[in-house]
């Protein structure tokens, strides 16, 4: 072999290594940030119209029949009008990975009654590590260690 295409191989050998570990740093990142991210909910509801509507309590529970904590620590402020509705979201980030939640609306009116809609309750399941990311992690580091094993064995010859 001359010494060119040595230099070459050599050199083709050490980038191989390079993206190699460069894919294994993905996996890892993408594992990380799924272990360190805080889990939340982002709850979101639409109204029609507002007649005489303050504002808007959210409260979860871990049970669906009873319990319910208010999550807002202050009331959710009207947006909209007797004419025209508005569209409102509350990101609830006091919830735990793995863990379902029910939320309830309630709409408090100017002179103070408030309005629980029970018929509107819904869940949700916090994920704990995504699927696509453990996909995209496993896929990284086997593509990594792939590349990297490739990149030695080529030095090695």
């Amino acid at each position: 072999m001359s010494q060119d295409s040595e230099i070459h191989s050599n050199n083709a050998s050490k980038l191989l290594i390079l993206m190699g570990f460069l894919w294994l740093v993905l996996g890892g990142g993408l594992i990380f940030y799924q272990l360190v991210k805080p889990p939340s909910v982002t709850v979101q509801w639409n109204t029609e119209t507002e007649l005489n509507t303050a504002g808007f309590n959210l409260y979860r529970s871990e049970i669906d029949e009873d319990n319910y904590v208010l999550v807002n620590d202050v009331m959710i402020d009207s947006e909209g009008s007797a004419i025209s509705g508005a569209t409102y979201s509350y990101v609830d980030s006091s919830v735990e990975a793995g863990k379902t939640f029910y939320y309830l609306l309630e709409e408090i009116q100017n002179d103070g009654t408030a309005n629980q809609y029970e018929d509107d309750k819904f869940s949700y399941t916090v994920p704990g590590m995504t699927g696509w990311s453990v996909v995209l992690a496993a896929l990284s580091i086997v593509v990594g260690l792939g590349l990297l094993v490739i990149g030695i064995k080529e030095i090695k010859s």
